[in-house]
């Protein structure tokens, strides 16, 4: 019976081999004796070392293969910037007592630490090892140190066998006989190997070692933390004539992780995990009928009815809820800065403004307006925007383009120093706001202008309000195809 930490170092060596080409395999000097290598052809001490001997499993060990075929579901739990927590059940037969459990088709994104099994057979986990896959050509020549290959050199096209000694980057050391040579590595350098070493795999792998207290074939829960899934919201609002609007919410998920997740129920988590043990709230959301909500340690969660194929590659659109029936407000804004010195006229765009109070708390992400009938929903873009992270019973304001037929030109007409002439007096300055409807309907213009200091409008051609302690207001009425100027004068005094 071997000793307990053989049954890990076995585990590690099998699926993580030396892969250093810059040095051959060395023994440690407190290691113990290996038997094996001492039994084959003697070679100078300085060029061989120890061999890497074939997996060999301890006494009463039975060796389980699990791939796709056993899996019987998969839940996949994904946050905002991942990682994602997947839980596996797989139907497998497992010896009593001992058993190298050889799990294929996971993703190579695994993080090894989060590895945690249970069954009915009632398994204790001693030790784990995995690989992302560690089949090329460094451990296929470290595997075989001290063994028979082929080689076909740069300037020949003749196979010639020899026992692999060393290597590095540049030259491969073999002896052929009684000679010693030295063969230059390059891309045109052939190595044939007899076979590849049980303990090589070209794909993701993991080896668990558990001792089952009862065997036979039981479900096997397999649960893992994974880089390379994460998720985002995305919207589409459609208005109609009327000003009701429609909003659908979708998850996006990619996935990063190497392998096709087929038939996966997701669940989406409203958090980002920063760090270790702490988690960060970014939004909220509630589903409809035919979802189910919960809460997961304090976050709310969206939760799929069904699988779905989530393939390598490939960005997947998930719907996860409807607001129907919103009550949505459409502006006009333009912005302008009182304190520019511009040179001469200049244009000031008019951008298209929505607004609504959602009744549902609201996920971040891009939304995409469409407008028109409601009886068909596929009617033409009439703009896009990002909708922040928003509470219940909170304002969403999105800016989703520039007016096309509402124009602005802003012309200085006036600045002076209004004080003694000293640095940082007030200073005066008059504008003229021309803003042109050039549509067939009416239209309602908000004009913002940003202004420093403490300040006061001393004339406005239109009655004006105070958005806040730097910005100034007015709403104004543009009729269908005629022109409004807006005439003011402002005096401030910067600090």
């Amino acid at each position: 019976m071997q000793r307990s930490f053989s049954l890990i170092g076995s585990a590690l060596i099998a699926l993580f081999p030396v892969l250093s080409a810059a040095q051959p395999a060395t023994t440690p000097a407190d290691a113990a004796p290996d038997t094996a290598a001492a039994e084959t052809e003697a070679a100078p001490e300085f060029l061989e070392p120890l061999s890497i001997a074939e997996q060999e499993l301890p006494q009463g060990t039975e060796e389980v293969h699990s791939g796709r075929g056993d899996r019987n579901s998969l839940s996949i739990t994904v946050y905002q910037r991942g990682p994602a927590t997947l839980l596996e059940e797989r139907e497998i037969g497992l010896a009593d007592g001992a058993n190298s459990l050889i799990v294929t088709d996971i993703p190579k994104t695994i993080d090894p630490a989060s590895i945690a099994v249970s069954s009915d057979h009632a398994v204790e986990l001693s030790a784990s090892a995995f690989t992302a896959g560690d089949l090329n050509e460094e451990s296929l020549l470290a595997a075989h140190l001290g063994e028979s290959v082929a080689i076909v050199p740069p300037d020949s096209t003749r196979a010639r066998e020899g026992r692999l000694l060393a290597f590095d980057g540049r030259h491969l050391i073999l002896s052929f006989g009684d000679n010693i040579e030295t063969v230059p590595r390059t891309p045109q350098t052939r190595v044939i190997f007899d076979a590849a070493p049980r303990h090589l795999t070209g794909k993701p792998a993991l080896e668990l070692r558990l001792t089952a207290r009862r065997g036979g074939v039981e479900p096997v829960q397999l649960s893992y933390r994974s880089r390379g899934l994460q998720w985002r919201a995305g919207y589409r609002l459609h208005l109609d004539p009327l000003g009701d609007g429609s909003l659908a919410a979708y998850g996006e998920l990619t996935n990063n992780t190497g392998i096709d997740l087929p038939a996966a129920e997701i669940t989406f988590v409203a958090a980002a995990i920063d760090k270790p043990g702490r988690a960060k709230v970014l939004q909220t959301w509630n589903g409809d009928e035919a979802t189910e909500k919960g809460d997961l340690l304090g976050h709310p969660t969206y939760r799929t009815e069904e699988g779905f194929d989530l393939w390598a590659g490939r960005t997947h659109r998930i719907h996860l809820f409807d607001n129907e029936r919103l009550d949505v407000a459409e502006r006009f804004r333009t912005i302008g800065n009182a304190a520019e010195r511009p040179d001469g006229a200049r244009g000031q765009p008019v951008t298209r403004h929505i607004e609504w109070t959602t009744a549902e708390p609201l996920p971040a992400g891009a939304v995409y307006v469409h407008r028109g009938s409601p009886h068909r929903p596929t009617t033409a873009l009439y703009g896009a925007g990002q909708i922040p992270a928003t509470p219940a019973g909170g304002e969403v304001a999105l800016k989703i383009g520039q007016a096309f037929h509402l124009t602005g030109v802003r012309t200085l007409v006036e600045r002076r120093s209004a004080g003694d002439g000293e640095e940082g007096g007030a200073t005066e300055a008059a504008w003229a706001i021309e803003l042109r409807n050039g549509g067939d309907e009416s239209a309602r213009v908000e004009v913002i202008e940003r202004i420093p200091g403490e300040w006061e409008i001393v004339e406005s051609s239109h009655e004006h309000y105070a958005v806040d302690a730097g910005h100034a207001g007015w709403h104004i009425n543009l009729p269908p195809g005629e022109t409004v100027t807006l005439d003011y004068q402002v005096r401030w005094e910067e600090s």
